[in-house]
């Protein structure tokens, strides 16, 4: 199971900033705006609130790394679950797409090559989940070999073949275990993963 971690220490700090500007009342003071909204006066922060609203700030996470993946990642650590997959374009490059899900935050990241292209917020989970602390989206790339992916498992031996139906006529090799999956074409080339949670209800 998860821990949150920081993501918990970032949600708890902008929780105080949150209160320190909501003593400065709401916005910008007039009472009696049309429309029927009636707001406080603004209440002046002392020297201690001003400290200590300087201080939430000062410990919010920055964001770090070269791409958006990157700096998501610096901020909210790695997914709880995700999946990415590499497409040969015709003149021989190759893109990588990915979509990371936080569970706890209720919302998943679309990447394209590293560049955010979607932030989608997910159905509630409602349950509880196990999820697969050990993967990283940031580990796998083209290079990622058979015996790597192996090295990421707890029981390497876990990681078995899977059949694919021959109607898909596809030359791939899918192996699957500890709640993860991962797909290599002919040579070896790492195509595509995922990683997926366990509900724990009604697990033993």
């Amino acid at each position: 199971m998860r821990t949150v971690g920081a993501r918990a220490i970032a949600a708890a700090v902008l929780g105080a900033v949150a209160l320190a500007l909501g003593a400065c009342g709401g916005g910008d003071g007039s009472k009696d705006v049309e429309g029927g909204l009636d707001f406080v006066e603004p209440v002046e922060l002392s020297d201690r609130a001003r400290e200590d609203l300087g201080a939430a700030l000062d410990a919010l996470p920055r964001a770090t790394g070269l791409s958006d993946a990157d700096k998501t990642h610096s901020l909210l650590g790695a997914p709880d679950v995700f999946q990415l997959w590499f497409d040969v374009k015709e003149d021989g490059s190759v893109s990588r797409s990915e979509v990371w899900y936080y569970l706890d935050l209720e919302v998943s990241y679309e990447f394209l090559d590293g560049r955010l292209l979607f932030t989608v917020p997910m159905d509630e989970m409602g349950e509880l989940m196990l999820v697969p602390l050990q993967y990283d989206p940031l580990a796998f790339d083209q290079s990622t070999t058979l015996d790597d992916v192996r090295e990421m498992l707890e029981d390497p031996d876990e990681l078995t073949p899977e059949e694919v139906r021959e109607e898909y006529e596809l030359e791939v090799t899918v192996w699957a275990g500890e709640q993860l999956m991962a797909a290599f074409d002919s040579d070896g080339a790492l195509l595509y993963v995922e990683t997926v949670a366990l509900e724990l209800a009604g697990m033993p």
